[in-house]
């Protein structure tokens, strides 16, 4: 039997480019100012060929030290016919005004009127594109937002946020290891701006961050039947640690928005700046949306694309590319994923890859880029890619799997439970909570947590009887209840192999009090049955037959993200918290299920 995602197999991106020999020698300009409309000025550095001309424009605007952050596009995209150009946000680097935080508080216009600034230099020919992902990405959507006239064509790499509301608070949980990170590599990187009576404090304090981080080793949990399994967990840092987490004496007076953001847990108009779905119709550019199955931000970068392809001007040239790689550009091609190997074809040459798609729109270069499929997906378990004009693709069927009691342990199948089974009971208490995976992605994605597992409420599949692919969005429908006002719920999707490796897959994470939306916080009522729906990062993979899928469930995955401490009060003001007990229904009244994305849906496939 043909297997149902093989009409959708393409060549992999990486056979599809060839990087271009450097061509030109390259000289870099210091010390430039880039005028914004109000009269500030942003520092800038320029990479361009020595050769006196008219070049195409490559623009990355970030907070970041510019040498170690442009640098590498820098020299490898001059070296090829592009002028460079670095930009910091106000704040950072030599650029006036002052940070606050690039999201959501960069400036609108900025990205507008460095375009057009770039556009009129000597060494430009109009045509301009930007650099790079993470923040960098979300600078580049907001300027594509802005529709500058010489904006020509993007490439956004694994975007920090779409909606940065949700990038920084999945489910309405602060990501407490993110943002407390983000602040002080913010700071380290902009120690020079700090005013000089205060400098020493920041120098020293960064110091004690990267002392604070060194002490925090992570350390193995060694399976409870097999001390040969073993999962590497993260050690809380002392900062991490600390309650309350409000006016941390660490970040005051070097990174004031740290406050700012945890004044803001509710998605309120303080947010609103840092939401460009509403502004997605403007873009008038092709973009190239890449992202990474392991990442995080994955969902903003699918989130991107479904919106400008569904009202954006230019929604006709959307592209989107997904890997299976967790965030940062060093991961784009790699072929290991923590417990996870993947085969030749996840490797991808990101630097020429990008070139491609710069030199069809700003080099007007003969490319084959309009053969490409409109959609490519990296099919883990297959290594393959499959292409599609849609995401989802086409055939995909969302299937409930329902939770259910099991001899020893829940059992996870595509029928529904019987009418009376009893719910599962487990307490979370805050002082000891579930510890966040070390290394592979977001939450411990291409980790075997088996060694974790006994903390966690577990349903299980039987084998498979045939392969089951799963490629896009995945939902949880929980039935759930607390003794707590409020709670979390934390929720992996797992592909158990015969070898009893238990390999996250996605996961999904809810503040008990976002229910009904992540602007409207909202008690529990102790001990009622409530209905949750859980948003679970996408994936695109294949289970082998005779493997099994499990779906766990804990309230904590800490310090990756902040504790619930079960009060229902104020997030981030108190410094002590109570033991939940969390109660998980699975039956005919209140059936929780998830509901997975089956290529090719029926028969054995389910």
């Amino acid at each position: 039997m043909s297997e149902p995602w093989e009409h959708l197999i393409v060549s992999s991106p990486a056979s599809r480019t060839v990087a271009r020999p450097a061509e030109h020698p390259v000289v870099i300009e210091t010390g430039l100012r880039v005028p914004m409309r109000d009269g500030i000025r942003l520092g800038a550095t320029l990479w361009r060929p020595a050769a006196p001309g008219r070049y195409p424009v490559l623009v990355e605007r970030g907070p970041h030290r510019l040498e170690w952050r442009t640098g590498p596009a820098g020299e490898y995209y001059a070296a090829r016919g592009y002028a460079v150009l670095g930009v910091n946000l106000r704040g950072c680097g030599e650029s006036e005004g002052a940070f606050s935080g690039p999201m959501p508080g960069t400036p609108s216009g900025d990205g507008y009127d460095t375009v057009e600034w770039a556009a009129r230099q000597e060494w430009s020919n109009g045509r301009t594109g930007m650099l790079c992902g993470s923040v960098s990405g979300f600078t580049q959507y907001q300027t594509a937002a802005e529709a500058p006239p010489h904006l020509t064509a993007l490439l956004v790499r694994q975007a920090g946020g779409f909606d940065v509301y949700r990038a920084l608070n999945p489910g309405g949980i602060l990501a407490l290891a993110l943002l407390q990170f983000i602040a002080a590599d913010w700071t380290r990187h902009n120690l020079e701006r700090v005013p000089p009576e205060r400098r020493a404090i920041a120098e020293r304090r960064v110091r004690e961050f990267q002392e604070a981080v060194e002490a925090a080793k992570p350390r193995a949990v060694a399976h409870l039947s097999d001390p040969n399994r073993r999962t590497t967990v993260m050690t809380p840092t002392s900062l991490a640690q600390r309650l309350p987490l409000v006016n941390h004496p660490f970040f005051a007076e070097i990174a004031d928005y740290y406050n700012a953001w945890l004044a803001h847990p509710a998605r309120d108009d303080w947010w609103e700046p840092g939401n460009l779905a509403p502004r997605a119709t403007a873009v008038q550019v092709p973009i190239c949306h890449l992202g990474g199955w392991f990442d995080g931000f994955i969902r903003a970068t699918l989130d991107a694309y479904t919106a400008m392809r569904a009202s954006a001007v230019a929604k006709d040239s959307q592209r989107l590319i997904v890997g299976p790689w967790p965030h940062g550009p060093q991961n784009v091609g790699v072929s290991q994923v923590g417990d996870l190997s993947l085969g030749p074809n996840a490797s991808l040459d990101f630097f020429a890859f990008r070139g491609r798609w710069y030199d069809h729109y700003l080099q007007k270069r003969p490319t084959n880029l309009d053969e490409d499929p409109r959609v490519w997906l990296y099919l883990i378990g297959t290594d393959t890619w499959i292409g599609s004009e849609t995401w989802p693709p086409g055939g995909v069927a969302a299937t409930p799997w329902y939770l259910q009691s099991g001899e020893r342990a829940g059992s996870l199948a595509p029928t529904p439970p019987n009418a009376s089974e009893p719910p599962d009971r487990y307490a979370y208490d805050p002082e000891n909570p579930v510890p966040s995976i070390a290394g592979g992605g977001y939450l411990g994605m291409g980790i075997d947590q088996s060694a974790l597992e006994h903390r966690l409420v577990t349903y299980t599949s039987a084998p498979l009887a045939g392969p089951l692919c799963l490629v896009g969005p995945v939902q949880i429908v929980l039935h759930a209840a607390s003794s707590a006002p409020d709670t979390d719920w934390v929720v992996k999707l797992t592909w158990v192999r015969p070898d009893g490796a238990s390999i996250v897959l996605s996961a999904g994470v809810l503040r008990a009090r976002y229910r009904a939306g992540l602007a409207r916080p909202a008690p529990l009522e102790p001990g009622q049955p409530t209905r949750f729906d859980v948003e679970m990062l996408p994936l695109s993979v294949v289970i082998p037959a005779g493997h099994r899928l499990r779906l766990t469930i804990t309230s904590s995955d800490f310090p990756a993200l902040d504790r619930n401490l079960n009060t229902g009060g104020e997030v981030g003001q108190e410094a002590s918290g109570q033991v939940a007990t969390n109660l998980i229904y699975h039956d005919a009244v209140c059936p929780s299920r998830v509901i997975l994305p089956i290529l090719g849906a029926g028969g054995s496939w389910r």
